[in-house]
């Protein structure tokens, strides 16, 4: 039961967390896609994607919010069994704490935050199968007490990823 706890820990790789801003009282509500540029991989291909974050009410979230500083990947078979990738991914250093919120990108129905991904697929996928992609959204709010934190999984994508 440990190791399978060790491999979903592994396999999802609970980076910093990104600032954001919300109401106090209220839920934050994001909308994560991941938007692969093809769901046709090479190993030895960069993995293009895009990350889009849409929100019913208007937040902020730190500009600076990419892979491994906010956001993971969660990569598993087909039949739902996590894996973990050929070497883990470089972790980021959290941001420092914005105190100015101004400075947060206002994120709203309208203008959804697009997080450009540009990753080593040996970072990701464990090597050449079919897996299950979702994107993981983490982040935090440290001017409240207690600080809080939301995360938000994105559907699934299926990747076929080949030797080539």
């Amino acid at each position: 039961m440990i190791f399978i706890l060790m491999l979903i820990a592994a396999s999802t790789a609970l980076w910093p967390p990104a600032q954001a801003d919300w109401p106090v009282g209220k839920l934050m509500k994001l909308a994560v896609v991941l938007e692969p540029r093809s769901n046709k991989q090479g190993i030895a291909e960069d993995f293009d994607a895009v990350v889009r974050i849409t929100s019913v009410d208007k937040v902020g979230l730190d500009p600076a919010i990419s892979f491994t500083r906010g956001i993971s990947l969660q990569v598993s078979t087909i039949d739902g069994i996590p894996v973990s990738p050929v070497f883990p991914p470089a972790g980021s250093p959290p941001t420092p704490p914005i105190t100015d919120t101004t400075y947060l990108m206002k994120v709203g129905h309208e203008k959804p935050m697009l997080v450009k991904l540009k990753e080593n697929p040996r970072t990701i996928f464990p090597g050449a199968g079919r897996y299950r992609v979702r994107a993981i959204v983490s982040v935090f709010d440290w001017r409240h007490k207690p600080v809080r934190y939301e995360q938000f999984t994105s559907p699934s994508v299926i990747i076929d990823v080949s030797n080539s």
